[in-house]
């Protein structure tokens, strides 16, 4: 049995939403191919259309609540991995806040 997923999509994303969907996407997408599983197969599970998952596999698409769950559920993304996603994107966040103040910053 998977676990329920605990996490708030809107409190992962929400300081860098654009890296966030691109790094979770790739994440998805390598999750998949380790499972052998096609768009179709997937998407149909989850209850999404296979465009729109597709789009979100991309990077290109935002999802809902509801649909990050099913995602993770039936990819049996690792929570831990999920939270690594969004370490690496509030660092991305800070690092442009950082720029923007000071003019010096490395780039």
């Amino acid at each position: 049995m998977v676990e329920k997923v605990y996490m708030q999509l809107e409190s992962l994303n929400q300081f860098n939403k654009r890296q966030f969907k691109k790094f979770f996407g790739l994440y998805m997408k390598r999750q998949r191919a380790e499972l052998n599983v096609t768009i179709e197969y997937v998407a149909h599970l989850a209850d999404i259309n296979a465009s729109d998952f597709k789009s979100i596999e991309s990077g290109k698409k935002s999802m809902s609540q509801t649909e990050f769950e099913s995602i993770c559920k039936y990819l049996y993304l690792d929570l831990f991995e999920i939270e690594n996603i969004y370490r690496i994107t509030h660092a991305q966040y800070l690092m442009n806040v950082f720029k923007v103040i000071d003019g010096h910053y490395p780039k």
